[in-house]
């Protein structure tokens, strides 16, 4: 007599909530359209939207050539000091041949450069230049 087999029951992998991309980062601006002068002017970021919110808040969306937004909102507390004290910050990707030419355009736009150096060990490898908004929100240009 043959023995049947049973296939096991079918389970399904857990693996998490299948995220598919970053949607937005919002950082927070004591005067918003100082910041968007910034983004947009320094950083090249494009303004798609000004949205203004109860209680007197402002949100400008904006985004990178890759689409990734931006949210300035004045309806949350900048930091008191440069933001960097755990490691926060957020990196904008450049090309590698114009890095040079990204960071003399932020220095001959009034960017200070609190930490520069290139990562030669670890995942994100490269050159790597911290600075801070107007807001002391951290940022990082890299390749």
């Amino acid at each position: 007599m043959a023995t049947v087999l049973k296939k096991p029951a079918r389970r399904r992998a857990v693996h998490g909530a299948r995220v598919k991309a970053l949607l937005h980062t919002a950082l927070p601006s004591s005067n918003v359209e100082r910041s968007i002068k910034f983004y947009r002017d320094l950083l090249g970021l494009k303004l798609l939207k000004v949205v203004p919110e109860p209680g007197n808040i402002k949100m400008a969306f904006m985004h990178t050539p890759a689409g990734d937004i931006i949210i300035l909102t004045n309806g949350t507390r900048p930091p008191r000091k440069r933001g960097d004290e755990n490691g926060v910050h957020f990196a904008f990707r450049v090309s590698p041949r114009k890095h040079k030419a990204a960071i003399a355009t932020l220095k001959k736009g009034g960017v200070k450069f609190f930490k520069e150096h290139v990562r030669e060990k670890g995942v994100l490898r490269g050159p790597q230049a911290y600075f801070c908004d107007p807001d002391k929100n951290v940022l990082e240009i890299t390749v």
